[in-house]
């Protein structure tokens, strides 16, 4: 089960961030993301129980509210969630998972890999302005391509700041590829809001719903690309994304 939420980050960091090269910038966001059959199952828990399933990578599926925040700076990016921080280096096209919770991490080359999803995209003309932001409003649509995930899609609409720089870096996190489709490269700036639906996952649909809470283009520090000190490399695990690397 541990495989549904990997692909759900692994599609919205996609589509949350699309240039090679890009300008600092760090967003802070409020990301929800609902499968019904979990929350019923959170419902029915003890406190407990209920705190134990909060602590866990599947306690966000609940619908409890978690905070993610994303760095972008030249040809690294950096994606904290759920516990899991993951960094990306398009340089030496190099994967890190850094789980802080455990205080490990792992390193996966992703070197001659492709994206594993088809991708749909349709501009909707100018969207609502989000933190002083004008942003483009689109339509999009995903697709797995592979066998270990086929059948898995997701749907939605998505709101990108026009002023902010894009970045494509995130397309690491597609579950297995940094090849962006196509198509997701009609998407201009910076995604500041996503609303989508996951189907065909093995616990039913999944809502996913991200809105920013922050936005800052001040320096990042190159320190935050780096490994924890004292941190203990593990072996990387056979998925790949925010929750696995």
């Amino acid at each position: 089960m541990t495989k549904t939420p990997i692909i759900t980050l692994a599609v919205l960091a996609a589509i949350s961030a699309q240039s090679t090269f890009a300008a600092d910038c760090t967003v802070t966001e409020k990301l929800t993301i609902l499968s019904p059959q979990m929350k019923e199952m959170y419902e029915s828990m003890s406190p407990s129980q209920q705190g134990h399933l909060r602590k866990s990578r599947m306690g966000f599926l609940s619908g409890i509210p978690i905070k993610g925040i994303l760095y972008v700076s030249g040809k690294k990016l950096r994606s904290d969630i759920a516990g899991v921080t993951t960094v990306y280096d398009s340089g030496t096209n190099k994967l890190v998972t850094i789980n802080r919770t455990n205080q490990t991490y792992s390193v996966r080359s992703l070197a001659g890999t492709q994206s594993p999803i088809s991708a749909a995209v349709t501009s909707l003309g100018p969207g609502v302005r989000i933190l002083g932001h004008a942003t483009r409003h689109y339509r999009f649509s995903t697709n797995m391509r592979n066998a270990q995930f086929r059948g898995l899609a997701m749907s939605g609409e998505i709101w990108s700041a026009q002023d902010l720089p894009s970045n494509r870096l995130a397309l690491s996190m597609l579950g297995g590829g940094v090849q962006a489709p196509t198509q997701l490269e009609k998407i201009k700036g910076q995604v500041l809001k996503v609303t989508a639906q996951i189907t065909g996952t093995p616990i039913g649909s999944i809502s996913v719903n991200s809105y920013p809470v922050s936005v800052s283009t001040a320096r990042i520090p190159v320190t935050i690309f780096a490994v924890p000190k004292g941190y203990r490399q593990t072996a990387p695990s056979r998925n790949v994304g925010p929750l696995g690397g």
